[in-house]
């Protein structure tokens, strides 16, 4: 499996990505049906956006982003977050992560979550937030996360099967994230 940051992010492979996107969140039970985008599923803040892809082959088999945020306002979801944030930014945010199926339970988001945990300060994000359900809230925490509790309703969120949680990370120390 090759893992890596994408630079220079061309309309193919962002076109990919977002084909992946749709292809799995569709069928996602915690995904609002009414927050897919036509297809393939690509936002604004993706230009701008730290760009990661797993390929078994020529396969994309995942992928994830990281963005970098001055004002907590443009924080995607900021609205789950508002007034939760405390401490200086700028922050980086963890979304859109994406795998496949195929490669659930292979380790490819936990590598992809080090990899933009460690990715952030490089940026010169302070602190790193991600709104995550399920089995993800765990892993996180292990990385050093702080569960912040419940997020604010945002219109993403409306439907859900699992209970949503918010995390930061303060990044004043890094865990050995090997």
């Amino acid at each position: 499996m090759e893992i890596r940051l994408l630079s220079n992010l061309d309309h193919a492979e962002m076109a990919e990505i977002g084909r992946l996107r749709t292809q799995v969140w569709s069928s996602e039970v915690d995904v609002n049906p009414q927050s897919i985008g036509p297809e393939p599923w690509i936002d604004p803040i993706d230009r701008n956006a730290c760009q990661w892809t797993a390929r078994d082959g020529r396969r994309l088999a995942a992928a994830a982003r990281l963005t970098l945020h001055d004002d907590p306002a443009s924080i995607p979801y900021h609205v789950a977050f508002q007034d939760r944030l405390t401490g200086p930014g700028p922050y980086g945010a963890m979304n859109r992560l994406v795998v496949h199926p195929d490669y659930r339970g292979q380790g490819l988001a936990h590598q992809l979550d080090c990899l933009r945990l460690c990715h952030a300060p490089r940026l010169g994000a302070r602190q790193v937030v991600v709104v995550a359900s399920g089995r993800r809230v765990q892993a996180l925490e292990a990385l050093g996360f702080e569960n912040l509790g419940a997020p604010n309703q945002t219109p993403e969120l409306l439907r859900t099967e699992q209970p949503y949680s918010i995390l930061v990370h303060r990044l004043q120390e890094l865990p050995d994230l090997g």
